[in-house]
């Protein structure tokens, strides 16, 4: 992940929070600010999120909160970076290493908020007890809360980095339209296209995407998929099947995709959408990412939109804060 995907990536969530949306979930969570208190849990968030991201770049997002009345508060850079290290200083070694620090500026409103990119392919990473620093423990994220890690999670963290694929979003055209929902006479407003996903999938096994457990969100409200087909793949690497996709190694796969768009988002869809979709993976019992954020080109004879390559990201990020 790099300075202008990060830039893109804060963007878009933070035009999703202001319209009232939510970003918060297993892999997501915002912070206004670093409070001078509560160093140590900080600290613990951290290391239960790069624990939980299974060796993929984390991002830390301070400025931004959907709880908040205030959506959006002022950071900089420097300021961050100097509380940081009285952060880390209860995490014992290896701690996630910061790749980067940046500040980004919002493109509505001017704010400045501060990103941090962390490394996290040295997991499994502990943190101090609070009252007792000769004591350790693995936390680990879980939804929106940082528990203790259980012997299954650190299981998966040696499990995972070999048999989880990484979905990434190559190309992308949808167009808005009147969809008639199958079975009745039901019109409702859709959004159909086509998306071109590369699999980058090293496992030692084939693994099983249950397409009939796929998540879908828009500008971070649920949104219900009306047809999903796979059009196209790299046969024999990557195969649909009855139910789901059956990955052997990496490849491609071209997407149908037709959903609905939610209520909350009504007027809004203009300033571009954020696609995202949740894979489960029966093998591992966990879902696999894949953000698609859409670009509004303008009008035909309806509104389309295209993949927004400011925020192609190689290297999907988990975002995360208080929790």
């Amino acid at each position: 992940m790099d300075s202008r995907q990060v830039h893109a990536k804060v963007n878009d969530i933070a035009r999703v929070v202001r319209n009232g949306g939510k970003q918060e979930d297993s892999f997501s969570e915002l912070k206004l600010s670093l409070p001078d208190s509560g160093k140590h849990r900080i600290a613990r968030q951290i290391a239960g999120a790069a624990n939980a991201a299974m060796d993929q770049e984390i991002l830390f997002i301070v400025g931004i909160d959907e709880s908040a009345e205030k959506k959006v508060e002022q950071h900089q850079e420097d300021e961050i970076s100097s509380i940081l290290p009285s952060i880390m200083k209860y995490l014992g070694e290896p701690k996630p290493r910061l790749k980067f620090a940046q500040n980004v500026i919002l493109e509505d409103g001017g704010e400045s908020v501060v990103a941090l990119v962390f490394h996290t392919d040295e997991s499994p990473y502990r943190v101090q007890f609070e009252k007792d620093p000769n004591k350790y423990e693995v936390p680990w994220r879980d939804g929106t809360i940082t528990r203790s890690a259980y012997h299954s999670d650190l299981l998966r963290i040696l499990n995972k980095r070999v048999k989880t694929p990484e979905l990434i979003a190559r190309d992308a055209t949808f167009s808005k339209m009147t969809y008639t929902v199958s079975g009745t006479s039901i019109e409702t407003l859709c959004y159909k296209g086509i998306i071109e996903v590369l699999i980058e999938y090293q496992g030692a096994s084939s693994v099983l995407v249950d397409t009939g457990r796929l998540s879908c969100k828009v500008d971070g409200q649920t949104s219900i998929v009306q047809i999903f087909n796979v059009k196209d793949s790299t046969a024999p690497r990557v195969v649909a099947s009855k139910g789901g996709i059956i990955i052997h190694s990496s490849g491609f796969a071209e997407i149908e995709l037709v959903f609905s768009e939610p209520v909350n988002l009504a007027g809004k869809s203009e300033k571009g959408l954020v696609l995202d979709l949740g894979f489960h993976i029966s093998e591992i019992r966990d879902v696999v990412p894949l953000r698609v954020p859409l670009a509004f080109k303008g009008m035909s004879s309806d509104p389309y939109y295209i993949l927004d390559l400011r925020g192609r990201n190689d290297l999907d990020s988990f975002i995360f804060g208080d929790g």
